[in-house]
């Protein structure tokens, strides 16, 4: 069970659960909120502001309309204050935080559309829906409808078709973005960028696409996705082959002749402890042994001929040290070397007497 007690204003707003109930997504039976509002009623203000704010950022201004943000306002504070008396002291709290930011929001992207499109700058899916944009210096976290997060880099934008969640999650970024997604079996997340697609369930991982760079990369933090070129009109009938990405493994894509390569990411990320060796202290152990550890801790495979190393034995302590600086000082004490190739690790030598 969460502890609530503790969540600030930010946590309500990036928390799925709270999300749904302030969009209206939960079903008519699931009362926990608003029991819980009443059970803690120091809360009760600081509901109505992520509530607001949860409403705001799922706002599209091409779906709704100024009776519609009414309702929803309506609807949250009955959920909330069961009294008349603070049924309207939140309606009218809620509305003046946000009708000027519907007039300004509306106005705004009625304006920024006309003059981009004019420009042939802004480009829209069949269903019209426009980039957001991240002009700020920093990352920005833009929660989508099923309760997925994206943080957008400066200088990025991202388009998220208006049928999102209802047919397929669609998404189109240039530029630089992190994606934690909500697992959905039945209707996969997708991420457009340049000529690159990325196809995840449910998992976490980084994209990263701008308009001037010469590649294109995915990494994986959790999860697995898959990433292959994006099916040009005249491909629709032909097969097109799919990568397959799992944590601390990245795809690096030529713009210049379409070539994906997989490797590893720079850094790569503990992922569990091992079942032995937590602490990567080795007293003369089996590189076999070793080799284990790394695996099951890094989520990496690593490939050798266990026969021709089967008498290599390792004592070494490398606790603080990268996965990189780990292969290295095995390759300084035992007579191998490695290489990285198609996201795995290969190790090469003689063996030993």
């Amino acid at each position: 069970m969460k502890s609530y007690e503790q969540y600030a204003l930010e946590d309500f707003v990036q928390d799925f659960y709270f999300r749904r109930w302030a969009l209206g997504m939960l079903d008519p039976k699931d009362n926990f909120w608003e029991t819980w509002s009443e059970s803690n009623p120091d809360k009760k203000l600081l509901m109505e502001e992520a509530a607001s704010m949860v409403v705001g950022l799922a706002f599209r201004p091409e779906e709704v309309d100024e009776a519609e943000i009414t309702q929803v306002i309506a609807r949250i504070g009955q959920q909330i204050h069961k009294p008349p008396f603070f049924r309207r002291k939140w309606f009218s709290y809620a509305a003046a935080i946000l009708m000027p930011a519907f007039i300004f929001v509306t106005l705004w992207g009625y304006l920024k559309d006309h003059y981009r499109t004019e420009k042939g700058d802004l480009r829209t899916t069949e269903s019209g829906t426009a980039w957001s944009v991240n002009r700020s210096g920093k990352v920005i976290t833009i929660p989508l409808p099923d309760g997925s997060l994206v943080k957008l880099s400066p200088a990025s934008r991202l388009m998220v078709d208006k049928q999102f969640g209802k047919v397929y999650r669609k998404i189109w970024l240039e530029g630089e973005a992190s994606f934690d997604v909500v697992r959905n079996p039945e209707h996969p997340f997708e991420v457009y960028a340049h000529n690159v697609v990325t196809k995840v369930l449910g998992t976490v991982f980084h994209v990263k696409a701008y308009e001037d760079d010469e590649n294109v990369s995915v990494s994986v933090s959790s999860g697995k996705v898959t990433v292959q070129k994006a099916r040009e009109k005249q491909e629709t009938d032909e097969a097109i082959a799919e990568m397959v990405l799992t944590p601390n493994q990245q795809a690096v894509i030529s713009r210049k002749n379409d070539k994906i390569i997989k490797t590893l990411i720079d850094a790569p990320a503990i992922l569990k402890q091992p079942d032995r060796y937590g602490h990567f202290t080795f007293n003369d152990t089996p590189i076999t042994e070793v080799f284990a550890a790394l695996e099951q801790a890094y989520g990496i495979p690593i490939a050798y001929d266990k026969e021709k190393l089967a008498k290599c034995n390792l004592t070494a302590r490398m606790t603080e040290e990268d996965l990189f600086n780990k292969l290295d000082l095995i390759c300084e004490t035992i007579p191998v070397s490695y290489r990285v190739t198609d996201g795995q690790i290969l190790v090469d030598g003689p063996g030993c007497d």
